[in-house]
């Protein structure tokens, strides 16, 4: 139970159902992937290193460490909740 500091009263924490907390968490592992897909083209497009300031093509790269660590993160949140859940 929880305690709502608004007013005053205990509530039920609530429920999340693991099903829909997965779907969601295989959907952001999507889209992190498309993410990272487009950086990675980007960052492997000659052209583009060439003439890009260096700043931008830094930041780029940071993002495309990030968002790896990101969908480490999220695969590692799905496999936890699938064993919690079997």
């Amino acid at each position: 139970m929880l305690y709502d500091m608004k007013i005053g009263i205990k509530t039920q924490a609530p429920q999340l159902n693991w099903k829909d907390h997965l779907a969601k968490l295989q959907t952001q592992v999507v889209d992190e992937q498309r993410f990272l897909d487009d950086l990675n083209r980007s960052l492997s497009n000659p052209d583009f290193i060439e003439r890009a300031p260096e700043h931008i093509v830094q930041s780029k790269r940071e993002k495309r460490e990030a968002i790896k660590i990101t969908i480490e993160q999220l695969n590692i949140e799905i496999t936890t909740l699938k064993i919690k859940n079997k």
